[in-house]
């Protein structure tokens, strides 16, 4: 091929009428000019591109493309965010006989303000705070593994949660889902770290009704509210307590009034941080858990027993009892299905990319 090649140069040679080291400097010459145009172009298209916006240097497949959602560093603080009263009224009057876990989202945004953000500061002040940072457990994931909880013990923290969650369809991956579909919520969790926090105490709630024993009807969420204000003192739930007139019957208003009290006091005497760490202690049984976390047995918190909602509406004391696998019993939220299977696993891959970054 290379003698083919010389000769081909040669014939041409003659064509031209000039000699073979003659032609090289032409051929080298057009070539050195055609791939100087050719790098030119090249160089005014990349400027092109990159001043309208459509090439970065990020989305080469070179380098990994970052979330979209979070920022690269996490803010030290947040700025100020008002309360926003007319969404909360408009949250509240559609939670009228609708136990929708949407809304109530939505009212507690609403009437957030700066507490998520100082919560979120008070959190990292706590002792444990930092290494439970670092290691960013999934107590969303841990609940969401029915499989894992099956194998404790009935009377364990994990084995009651489980029951709860039968009874009533819980999935926390889907109340998780819920919360990130809110239109604000990528303000209030600008960053991983806060996104992580933000699920973590969400998937507390639940887990609350089973340490407490409050179950999970009207009369067990005012008890809870009761409880958890007096570990935090939100305004969601202070509002929410003073509407409790308008909630509860007549003639059991002064007795649930001393027993939201009673709860209030079992909470302030309780040893709950944002950074206890709960999945660890699904294995323990739930007396083991309430002593090491200084919350009062029930009989002793509530001698007459613990204020339950029947399904036809009738509010009355009765002896405390967990939760039993049995679908009538279940709220009318839990009625409406049970959710996909997937919510277990939303909550591991959100729990997983906030631990990656």
């Amino acid at each position: 091929m290379d003698h083919g090649f010389e000769r081909a140069n040669r014939d041409d040679a003659r064509e031209l009428g000039v000699g073979q080291p003659e032609l090289s400097c032409v051929i080298d010459e057009i070539d050195g000019r055609a791939r100087t145009a050719l790098a030119r172009f090249l160089s005014g298209l990349d400027g092109l591109f990159e001043r309208q916006g459509t090439l970065r240097k990020c989305e080469s497949p070179r380098c990994p493309r970052l979330p979209k959602l979070y920022p690269m560093q996490a803010p030290e603080t947040l700025p100020h965010r008002p309360v926003q009263w007319r969404r909360a009224l408009r949250a509240l009057r559609g939670m009228r006989g609708n136990y929708d876990s949407r809304l109530i989202m939505e009212y507690a945004s609403a009437l957030e303000g700066d507490e998520g953000e100082r919560g979120f500061q008070d959190f990292l002040g706590e002792p444990g705070a930092a290494e439970l940072e670092r290691e960013r457990p999934c107590l969303a994931a841990a609940l969401d593994d029915w499989e894992r909880l099956a194998t404790l013990p009935a009377q364990s923290l994990g084995g009651a949660y489980l029951a709860l969650a039968r009874r009533d369809q819980i999935r926390v991956g889907d109340l998780v889902a819920g919360a990130h579909a809110l239109a604000d919520e990528r303000e209030r969790a600008p960053d991983p770290l806060r996104r992580w926090y933000r699920d973590r105490m969400l998937a507390m709630h639940d887990l609350l009704h089973v340490v407490t024993g409050y179950d999970r009807d009207r009369a067990g969420e005012l008890l809870l509210i009761g409880f958890t204000l007096g570990i935090w003192s939100l305004r969601a739930l202070r509002i929410s307590l003073a509407l409790t007139p308008f909630s509860v019957p007549l003639r059991v208003l002064p007795g649930m009034a001393r027993d939201v009290w009673r709860a209030w006091r079992r909470g302030r005497a309780a040893r709950i941080t944002r950074a206890t760490r709960l999945e660890e202690l699904l294995p323990l049984p739930i007396a083991e858990v309430q002593a090491r976390l200084g919350v009062a047995p029930e009989p002793s918190a509530h001698p007459q027993g613990i204020w339950r909602e029947s399904p036809r509406g009738r509010w009355r004391r009765g002896p405390i009892a967990r939760a039993a696998s049995d679908p009538g019993r279940s709220c009318p939220a839990a009625r409406a299905g049970a959710p996909p299977r997937a919510a277990g696993t939303a909550a591991r891959s959100a729990c997983r990319s906030a631990r990656r970054s």
